[in-house]
């Protein structure tokens, strides 16, 4: 089963032209199987922008519903919905997290229900909070991607990298 990582990555980051590299403690989310996983992908993607060494400072897994990148960059926030829905004559509310990539908190909010405009339940943002995260290394986020064939393209991945 496929889970959000959140991954604490302390390295020497790469500066600009003629700037020199910074130690800096840096969050990223990532897509994996298990903390194994996690930290070789997170090894693969630090890697190619780490100046020298690096390490793993932490590691968890995150309850994440679903990753919104903006087309235009910005910053990811963490934003919260309350999904209604009757069952049973009783309503019944369910709690998701969402890690959405905007400028603004009113773009988040804008990119969220564009995200479930077709959605056949009631919702609410109930908040959106600027996160820590700074990137989330995903390799197929332009796509629309279930949770199953995220996890068969992320074994087949696994798969070829072992090859």
């Amino acid at each position: 089963m496929i889970k959000w990582y959140t991954v604490k990555v302390k390295y020497n980051k790469k500066g600009k032209e003629g700037e020199d590299s910074k130690r800096v403690t840096e969050s990223f989310l990532l897509p994996a199987v298990s903390f194994t996983d996690a930290e070789a992908r997170i090894h693969k993607e630090v890697g190619q922008t780490a100046d020298g060494e690096f390490s793993v400072n932490a590691m968890s897994v995150t309850e994440i519903q679903d990753v919104i990148r903006n087309t235009e960059g910005g910053q990811w926030y963490m934003s919260k919905i309350t999904i209604s829905y009757e069952d049973n004559d009783k309503v019944t509310k369910v709690k998701q997290n969402y890690m959405v990539e905007g400028m603004s908190v009113q773009q988040v909010t804008n990119s969220i229900d564009e995200k479930l405009s077709d959605a056949m339940f009631d919702y609410e943002t109930t908040n959106v909070a600027l996160s820590t995260i700074i990137d989330v290394f995903y390799p197929d986020l332009d796509k629309e991607i279930s949770r199953t064939s995220m996890g068969e393209h992320l074994e087949n991945s696994i798969i070829e990298d072992a090859e």
